[in-house]
């Protein structure tokens, strides 16, 4: 299962938040509901625990990890080509099963 990657940028499709209210905007500077047209500075902040940079340091060697065991691919080949590859079609009906399974 590929979990989602939280980085901070939109998916496609989903639209940006707004920044303007659109609730008359008492007491805020900024917002429909002043008519001076100024804009207020944000002050917002996020506090990123070190839980969260530990999940950012794993994504981050997640991601250097390759998908593909070179090793096995050429292993595999090199079986075929010497015509010594055989399938199991028992273990691999077992594994599509327990696939099937999981998806459940």
């Amino acid at each position: 299962m590929m979990a989602d990657k939280i980085d901070g940028f939109r998916q496609p499709g989903i639209p940006a938040p707004s920044t303007r209210s659109t609730t008359g905007g008492a007491g805020v500077k900024g917002t429909q509901g002043d008519p001076s047209g100024s804009t207020a500075v944000g002050t917002d902040r996020v506090h990123v625990t070190d839980e969260a940079r530990r999940i950012q340091k794993l994504e981050a060697e997640l991601a250097a990890l390759s998908d593909v065991d070179d090793a096995r691919v050429a292993e595999v080949t090199k079986r075929i080509a010497e015509g010594r590859f055989e399938v199991d079609a028992d273990h691999l009906a077992d594994r599509f099963l327990s696939t099937e399974k999981d998806l459940r």
